[in-house]
């Protein structure tokens, strides 16, 4: 009973920001729906998983949703312009330009720190430390007492695919399940 796996892709590249098709189209919406097919499907244990955006969803659905742990990898953690600029942080991806220009600089969500630190959800956020995004979004949950931080050397955003070769994805994967 509840088991198996939910998979989410983010199909216009808004983070997750402007919901998911055939969920919601706004987070509020999204989540009351992800709630609602989790408790259809009995499941009593919620471990949410993603990398880069993916990381930003499982972070901020997985808090919302008051999952029972969250892994995120090469996470972005705060989708505001002015974190971005503060750090000086590169926005290369023309996505990145596009959702700036549509959503309002208060919107609850773009900064996931406040979100994170109200669930408490034991979060787990993996990132390489020669990726300057990745090490300013890492450290913006680092001190909060929920968040472990796990650094990697190397210079991979796509450090989720690194750790699948590696086999270190499959031990935190079957780590978490059982």
């Amino acid at each position: 009973v509840g088991r198996g796996a939910l998979l989410l892709r983010d199909l216009d590249n808004t983070w997750y920001l402007r919901g998911i098709h055939g969920l919601g189209d706004d987070v509020s919406s999204t989540v009351e729906a992800l709630g609602a097919l989790l408790d259809e499907r009995g499941v009593t244990r919620t471990i949410c998983f993603g990398n880069s955006a993916g990381g930003y969803a499982a972070l901020l659905y997985g808090s919302l949703l008051g999952a029972d742990a969250i892994h995120a990898f090469a996470a972005q953690t705060n989708m505001n312009k002015a974190f971005w600029d503060r750090n000086q942080l590169v926005a290369s991806m023309q996505e990145t330009t596009a959702l700036w220009a549509s959503v309002e600089p208060s919107e609850p969500g773009l900064d996931l720190r406040p979100t994170v630190a109200e669930a408490a959800v034991p979060v787990h956020l993996y990132y390489s430390t020669g990726v300057p995004k990745d090490l300013a979004h890492a450290q913006h949950l680092g001190e909060l007492p929920n968040v472990t931080l796990h650094p990697r050397d190397g210079t991979e955003h796509g450090l989720a695919r690194v750790m699948r070769d590696s086999g270190e994805l499959r031990e935190i994967l079957v780590a978490s399940i059982t």
